[in-house]
């Protein structure tokens, strides 16, 4: 490949990640500004403290943010062409693919747990309050379980991974995949989410190579948020807690949920290796 195109190519995924943040960081400032104003606030105050006087967003203004800022990223990516969007993975109707992608999910949430807590990584106590609010109404899920799935799969995988992808020969695409898992844990900005972020993000990865199609990866990032999303609003006092406490105490015990977890994940590992292709290979 040719220099000016490899980096060409290298500067367009450095600016897909900056437009995707970009956006978030304009359009929570802009709410932020819009929720001073509507308390009694003005202008001048905002702009003579230099931005200081904007409050803590509040749980209204932050679903509002998330979900202004997601409909603007997927509707800047899919227009400008950075992320292709084709009907053919589903017309090929990849029914056992979406089953398969959601048990997975399923099996997926206890040995994240475990090693979570085996690195000793914590949300940050912001972030936590943040999500624990989010999912206290039934706008938050809207947001965490629908709209968020969408942009982040059309930034990281549909843009991102594929812009990479094009780089890297077919024979050393998990170069690209580790690249872009990476580029997605670091996006999250804290090591807690970051972390899980990334190992999952090399699942998503893989699942867009196989298909070349963003939907598997939407199918489990929708599933997997659907999830923490019920388990919060229904025991937010398990938010902070770890499989270990959630056992009692029992690390033995956290061992076999983990265990019993392996029991579901593998196999639908296999199924989903003997199942993903792109939408015109896929069996009717």
């Amino acid at each position: 490949m040719k220099q000016k195109s490899l980096l060409r190519m290298s500067g367009e995924v450095v600016w897909y990640m900056v437009v995707f943040l970009l956006i978030q960081i304009f359009v929570t400032y802009a709410v932020s500004i819009a929720e001073v104003l509507i308390a009694g606030g003005d202008m001048k105050s905002i702009a003579a403290n230099g931005g200081a006087s904007l409050k803590e967003i509040s749980t209204t203004g932050l679903i509002v943010s998330n979900i202004v800022s997601s409909l603007i990223t997927i509707l800047i990516f899919l227009r400008a062409k950075w992320t292709l969007w084709s009907r053919d993975y589903l017309a090929s109707r990849p029914w056992g693919v979406v089953f398969w992608v959601i048990i997975l999910s399923f099996g997926l949430v206890i040995p994240s747990m475990w090693m979570q807590e085996q690195l000793h990584l914590e949300m940050p106590e912001a972030v936590e309050k943040m999500f624990t609010d989010m999912c206290s109404t039934p706008y938050g899920y809207f947001t965490l379980a629908i709209l968020a799935p969408w942009a982040e799969e059309v930034v990281f995988r549909g843009a991102i991974l594929r812009q990479l992808l094009k780089i890297f020969s077919r024979q050393m695409h998990w170069i690209p995949i580790v690249i872009s898992a990476v580029i997605f844990g670091a996006a999250h900005m804290n090591m807690a989410q970051g972390a899980n972020a990334a190992l999952l993000g090399l699942l998503l990865g893989w699942m867009y190579y196989r298909t070349d199609s963003i939907f598997p990866g939407i199918v489990f990032h929708w599933s997997n948020n659907t999830i923490a999303y019920i388990v919060t609003r229904l025991r937010p006092d398990l938010a902070d807690a770890s499989l270990t406490d959630i056992c009692g105490g029992d690390a033995n015990k956290a061992l076999l949920y983990v265990g019993f977890s392996m029991l579901i994940v593998l196999p639908a590992l296999f199924q989903l290796f003997m199942r993903l292709k792109r939408g015109k290979e896929v069996n009717r």
